[in-house]
């Protein structure tokens, strides 16, 4: 912020104030606040500092004593409220404990104070009655925690809109209501419930069990363990409109941008899991509400696969299995690696599936791409679930983070020379035009060699190490298992083999590969191009896409997701593209289909690139949504 002569910024909880009026910028003063600055305002000759929990520090150019305004005692009684009250009923038939309840008319105001003063609800109250909300709203300003938690509505409970998904319980104040499938639909997936009051005085609860149908999770930073970098999930279809957006200290998520180190965003059980880097946290996001659920502390190198019942977080020389819901470790599981304790272990890759885990481990610090964050020397497998280590197989070369899936009970891998190593054999001299690269078909629990087959590549290209020219220019693999085929390869060129055998189907030259979006029947590449996947035929020469920035697609069912600068999302049917202005995913993608959704926390923050939105948002299939483009002449015209 610039405040006459002086620019005023912060570096976390320090305040810094650079004095302009001479030839170069000058360190004025700097202050050390006790929390960090969300805000900061120049008014009336005095600074305005807000910090993320509401606190509001001023200075001036005079010295004095500061004077310090604290907020009334806090004497309520937060304990749960008695089972025999109206709001222990509640909570006791519905078995509903956090998250958002609206309460769909209000009488008295009991139910709605129970449950913002002594649960951990967060409370939409919505009644036609003006005054009675207003008088609930007084009640809980003078408390910023209580205030913080209660919104009020004013409108007719059975006709007003409220987004999909919302709620984790819906109830009344009103004996006698009977909820219809518009209540239903604001339930939140997984577990929400309605629990209504009859005029009888027992209880009616309706329980939205388990995901959306037609939904699916998005498990791995590739989509699954096959690295097919899509989703089944066929709820997610244009047009899209915002479910919920925004990011705080108890909601969203948003992270600087890694240019390929960190690990992309994933979705299991109603719940986007995303790595911050910069304070190497992992946080669990409510998909339908944006709700922060929980993060917690992981190593610098932390590798993780999300499942609804089970977070994998591998670092260092353990894999740590985290309690979805709460973040907490149920179960850590030792790495046997037989090396000394002083060696540097550390993650670079794991895959999941239904009855194995697999860790890709390298044996240095580094975190840096050129000094081989994507490469693992060392692959171990575990048993999901006893935590067994089963075995382990250490590559000839190096094994790509791009050249390891599993499929169908086996692990596929590439064991070949690494760019860093083509380089400096290039810079040698010596002949890098012939490099073999081995593809391993290995039984997931035994580690038993099923097949091995050597790809013929075409000259190596390695004028430098970067995340996005590695991405065509190195190994890779994925399995379309719809078709019993894996598709490998390098540069220019695509192999087609068979899952069971090895045996080779097909082989293509073609651009732009790295990362393939397997649909099942054909896949899409980089380019935007659709090929069958049974014969590695070209279907449509007009490209579906055209990408830009640094980022890659993936896709769903309906869509395929990008960046084309603006984030945009492109209907496969209708080959229609539709533009998210003014806003970018991060330099990886961070634009998935899962839940029902579309998921995209923020991974822009810090980026050169200038784009005036950063935030998290989820977005859902909204009909109406797509009539809202066309009263805007210039974007209807498009």
């Amino acid at each position: 912020m610039k405040a006459g002569d002086q620019l005023i910024t912060h570096f976390d909880k320090t305040l810094i104030a650079l004095d302009l009026s001479g030839e170069k910028p000058v360190l004025a003063w700097s202050k050390e606040l006790p929390e960090t600055p969300a805000e900061l305002l120049a008014a009336d000759g005095k600074l305005f500092a807000v910090s993320e929990s509401g606190a509001v520090f001023c200075f001036s150019e005079a010295e004095r004593e500061a004077l310090v305004y604290g907020l009334p005692e806090d004497d309520r009684d937060t304990s749960l409220p008695p089972a025999d009250s109206r709001t222990g009923r509640i909570l006791a038939e519905s078995k509903a404990s956090e998250g958002y309840a609206l309460v769909l008319g209000v009488e008295d105001g009991d139910v709605v104070h129970g449950l913002v003063t002594r649960t951990d609800f967060r409370v939409i109250a919505i009644d036609p009655d003006r005054a009675k909300l207003d008088e609930l709203r007084r009640g809980f300003a003078e408390y910023d925690e209580l205030n913080s938690k209660f919104q009020a509505i004013v409108g007719d409970p059975a006709t007003i809109q409220i987004p999909p998904y919302i709620a984790n319980l819906i109830t009344s104040e009103k004996p006698g209501v009977v909820p219809d499938e518009q209540t239903f639909e604001m339930l939140r997936p997984y577990g929400g419930v309605a629990c209504f009051e009859k005029s009888d005085g027992s209880f009616s609860t309706k329980r939205r069990e388990g995901p959306l149908p037609d939904s699916a999770d998005w498990t791995h930073e590739t989509g699954d363990a096959a690295r097919s970098y899509f989703s089944p999930d066929k709820l997610v279809k244009a047009p899209l409109a915002v479910l919920w957006y925004g990011d705080g200290v108890d909601h969203g998520f948003h992270k600087r941008k890694d240019y390929g180190h960190g690990v992309k965003p994933q979705a299991a059980g109603g719940r986007i899991f995303a790595l911050q880097v910069a304070s190497n946290t992992l946080h669990a996001v409510d998909s339908y509400t944006g709700r922060l659920l929980w993060k917690t502390k992981v190593d610098d190198s932390a590798r993780y696969v999300s499942w609804a019942d089970a977070i994998y977080v591998a670092q260092g020389r353990t894999v740590d299995v985290l309690d979805p819901k709460t973040g907490e470790v149920s179960a850590t599981w030792d790495l046997k690696i037989e090396l000394p304790e002083d060696q540097p272990v550390n993650a670079t890759d794991i895959r999941v599936t239904a009855e194995t885990v697999l860790i890709g481990l390298r044996f240095n610090e580094s975190q840096r791409i050129d000094q081989g964050r994507w490469e693992s020397e060392l692959l171990v497998v575990f048993d999901r679930a006893s935590g067994t280590q089963l075995w382990s197989r250490k590559a000839d070369l190096r094994y790509s983070t791009s050249a390891v899936a599993i499929a169908k009970d086996t692990v596929f891998a590439i064991d070949s020379h690494s760019p860093i190593e083509i380089q400096a054999m290039s810079r040698r001299g010596e002949d890098t035009t012939k490099l073999k690269s081995t593809v391993l078909a290995l039984d997931a629990k035994t580690g038993a060699e099923k097949w091995q087959f050597t790809l013929d590549n075409p000259p190596a290209e390695m004028s430098n190490i970067h995340f996005i020219g590695l991405r065509g220019s190195d190994d890779w693999l994925a399995a379309a298992v719809k078709k019993n085929l894996l598709l490998a390869g390098k540069n220019s060129r695509t192999v087609a083999l068979d899952l069971d055998s090895g045996d080779q189907v097909w082989v293509k030259e073609s651009k732009g590969q790295q990362p393939l979006i397997i649909t099942g029947d054909t896949f899409i590449n980089q380019v935007g191009h659709t090929y069958e996947t049974a014969t590695g035929k070209v279907l449509n020469a007009e490209r579906l896409f055209t990408r830009g920035g640094c980022n890659y697609a993936v896709g769903c069912e309906n869509l395929v997701f990008l960046r084309d600068n603006c984030a945009a999302y492109v209907e496969i049917e209708t080959r229609e593209q539709h533009n998210l202005r003014n806003l970018r995913s991060g330099c990886s993608a961070s634009l998935i289909a899962a839940g029902g959704l579309l998921n995209a926390p923020c991974f822009s923050v810090g980026c050169i690139c200038n784009y005036p939105i950063q935030t998290s948002f989820s977005m859902f299939h909204l009909p109406e949504a797509g009539e809202w483009n066309k009263a805007v002449p210039e974007i209807a015209a498009e």
